[in-house]
């Protein structure tokens, strides 16, 4: 459990060590990374290249396109809130998000049989 600023330095430095050791070994490119401790970020830091080619330097707010990585991230956050009993595992999309109106082709709404 990081407690004191003392160990939140050791873990700046670890974590900085095994990110530039992926650069230098060509594992990534380029890196942002924060890391929260109690809804306050204790650690930000980017490095490498946002675009290695053009040499785009990585920067804080750097866009990142994730793709199908998305998929089990909302998964898992949509977990925690149902088991945090704040949202209903068989509730519809638009009881949170009512301008949201899916249709197929067909014009139909999609459903799960």
């Amino acid at each position: 459990m990081l407690t004191r600023d003392k160990d939140i330095a050791g873990l700046s430095k670890r974590v900085d060590e095994v990110i530039n050791k992926a650069i230098e070994n060509n594992k990534i490119i380029g890196t942002v990374t924060l890391i929260c401790k109690d809804g306050n970020f204790i650690y930000k830091s980017v490095a490498g290249y946002a675009d290695r080619e053009d040499k785009t330097k990585m920067e804080l707010d750097s866009i990142f396109r994730l793709a199908s990585v998305t998929k089990p991230i909302v998964s898992a956050a949509a977990l925690v809130l149902v088991s945090k009993k704040i949202i209903g595992l068989d509730d519809p999309i638009t009881k949170w998000l009512p301008d949201f109106q899916p249709r197929l082709m067909s014009g139909n709404k999609p459903s799960i049989l």
